[in-house]
């Protein structure tokens, strides 16, 4: 069963385009193959890219 996620990215273009997007990914996989294969392209390539969870374990349980 694969672990899925909703997680923000923070992309770099080579041609200095900078963009912010939310998307899920599969935790257990690898994280740069899935960004990589989802942004992208032919005549985009990144430079750069960081993640992080949308929502941290402790967020989701009351009382933290």
């Amino acid at each position: 069963m694969k672990d899925i996620r909703e997680c923000l990215v923070w992309l770099e273009y080579t041609n200095g385009l900078k963009v912010q997007a939310e998307m899920e990914l599969d935790i257990d996989g690898c994280i740069e193959t899935q960004i990589r294969h989802m942004w992208e392209g032919r005549t985009r390539k990144l430079a750069n890219f960081k993640w992080d969870l949308c929502h941290r374990p402790s967020d989701l349980v009351e009382g933290y």
